[in-house]
């Protein structure tokens, strides 16, 4: 597998492309996924899975293009990724109406940057469109293509001629780019039908289920290394990881000589400075470099989320043992299962039963 780095601009994005087409007659071709992060788990481990798979049957080059840090999304399925170093392309005009706005006009925004730290902006819910990159994609005339989504939670979209998907009952409706499809094999448009029983206490109906468990086998052997992601934002502040958790585990590490690795969310927290304490905030324009988080991950023993897609990304995508805080509702069967703690007490419990 290997990566080709480009710039933002939708040029460098045609010339690769081209190139890699003329070199590659048989070249499928995975767009990019943005939005909510922890969504994406599903549907790279769902639709995209199935797509790259089928791909894989035919003996088709598969080439995938992903935003700077989010290579691993993709690393499982292509034999070249493309990854832009920037949180998207060079765009041409900006639309910032709310989502509600935006379902009754039903299409989907071109979104401009946005640094604040509000979580429940459309910057970091829906991700980015862009008309010329897809009049790119259909300028290529691709036989197999998974088509550009963006997802925030139930609001879904896909391709060029886009539907919004406001409820989270229902899976299998018509989003997509040329009659409904989430990607065509051969030229032919394929809508798959993916549901699932999602034992939320909030929500009665169909989600996404993963198909395809990408999880890591865990650490066996025991390192000194200890992952936190403090998440913390107003966006469903609730969820957040209350103070008293993550300052016991500083203290934990601090006293039994652990090396805490801590990921800051879009609202900081003060961090005493201690040899045991690395910070970590790897950003492009506010937004997260997840290929980061991952490689740390995968060097530490134990990652200590709450209810986060960043919870997701280490469940399935990291080989550190997973202590989540919460509700177990909340991760229901699409967190492959992990140990629930729900107080600093039941966490440092935890923490010493997988040392000793």
């Amino acid at each position: 597998m290997t990566i080709i780095k480009i710039d933002n601009n939708l040029q460098s994005f045609y010339n690769e492309i081209t190139r890699l087409k003329s070199e590659h007659p048989n070249l499928a071709f995975i767009s990019y996924i943005d939005g909510e992060i922890g969504f994406r788990v599903i549907l790279y481990n769902s639709l995209v899975y199935q797509f790259a798979s089928k791909q894989r049957e035919l003996n088709n080059f598969i080439v995938g293009l992903c935003f700077i840090g989010n290579t691993f999304y993709l690393k499982h399925y292509c034999d070249i990724i493309i990854e832009v170093q920037d949180i998207a392309f060079q765009w041409e005009s900006f639309d910032t109406s709310s989502p509600e706005q935006l379902a009754q006009r039903n299409h989907f925004p071109v979104m401009e940057p946005y640094a604040g730290n509000n979580g429940a902006h459309p910057f970091y819910k829906t991700g980015y469109f862009n008309h010329q990159y897809e009049q790119i994609l259909l300028q290529m005339q691709f036989s197999n293509i998974f088509f550009t989504y963006h997802c925030a939670s139930s609001w879904h979209t896909s391709g060029e001629l886009n539907h919004i998907q406001t409820s989270m009952n229902i899976a299998d409706v018509d989003i997509g780019k040329i009659n409904n499809a989430y990607y065509k094999i051969y030229d032919i448009n394929l809508l798959e039908q993916i549901k699932i029983l999602f034992n939320d206490k909030h929500v009665n109906g169909s989600m996404y289920r993963i198909m395809s468990f990408t999880n890591f086998k865990k650490q066996t052997v025991k390192n000194d290394n200890i992952v936190v992601w403090i998440r913390k934002t107003n966006n469903y502040p609730e969820r957040n990881m209350p103070e008293e958790i993550y300052l016991a585990l500083f203290n934990y590490c601090i006293t039994n000589k652990k090396h805490l690795h801590v990921f800051l969310d879009l609202e900081k927290v003060d961090i005493p400075v201690n040899e045991y304490l690395h910070v970590h905030d790897y950003r492009k324009n506010n937004q997260p470099l997840l290929d980061n988080f991952v490689n740390i991950c995968n060097n530490s023993y134990i990652f200590v989320g709450c209810c986060s897609g960043t919870s997701w990304i280490a469940a399935h995508y990291s080989k550190a043992n997973c202590l989540l805080h919460n509700e177990q509702w909340w991760y229901a069967d699409v967190i492959y299962p992990q140990p629930i703690f729900k107080s600093k007490e039941e966490l440092i419990a935890m923490i010493d039963a997988k040392y000793n």
